[in-house]
């Protein structure tokens, strides 16, 4: 049996997590993996509900469990997936992205999403967001799209 991959990008507001799943996604043999992102856990009644969001993720996730694919998840944290993927054979991946809160004000403030975070949110998350002793912690300060990419697929052995 083949070891399949449970990949989490994570990290505070306007690290990269978006652009960078974006990435991964088109570098990935898409057949053979499940994608969860924001976009896909959004309440389609747009009511942002948190369990609807989780419970959603968790569906999705015992959907690729049960097809045998591996999981690509942004913005998700690590510990209820593994209790979900503990018996499965998956290896688990818990990056964690990382840039100074001047950059990610920077960023902030160029975004083309609809909603953009005022400035104090953005330092709120920069504090409150943390990796776990098991992250894999990427700084996106400096390196590009393409060097955070190849480093997570070098990790997976892709």
């Amino acid at each position: 049996m083949t070891t399949k991959y449970l990949v989490i990008i994570r990290g505070p507001m306007a690290s990269g997590k978006s652009t960078l799943f974006k990435a991964l996604s088109k570098n990935l043999r898409l057949a053979s993996w499940v994608l969860i992102d924001r976009e896909t856990l959004k309440n389609p009644e747009n009511t942002n509900s948190k369990e609807i969001s989780k419970k959603k993720g968790f569906l999705l996730v015992q959907n690729a469990i049960y097809h045998d694919k591996n999981i690509l998840c942004q913005e998700y944290h690590p510990h209820p997936l593994k209790a979900l993927v503990q018996d499965c054979d998956y290896q688990i991946f818990d990056f964690f992205l990382t840039c100074s809160v001047e950059t990610a004000l920077q960023r902030n403030k160029v975004r083309k999403k609809r909603f953009i975070a005022p400035d104090h949110r953005v330092n709120y998350w920069h504090e409150k967001a943390k990796p776990t002793p098991n992250s894999i912690i990427i700084s996106t300060e400096t390196a590009s799209v393409e060097e955070c990419c190849k480093q997570i697929l070098n990790e997976l052995g892709l």
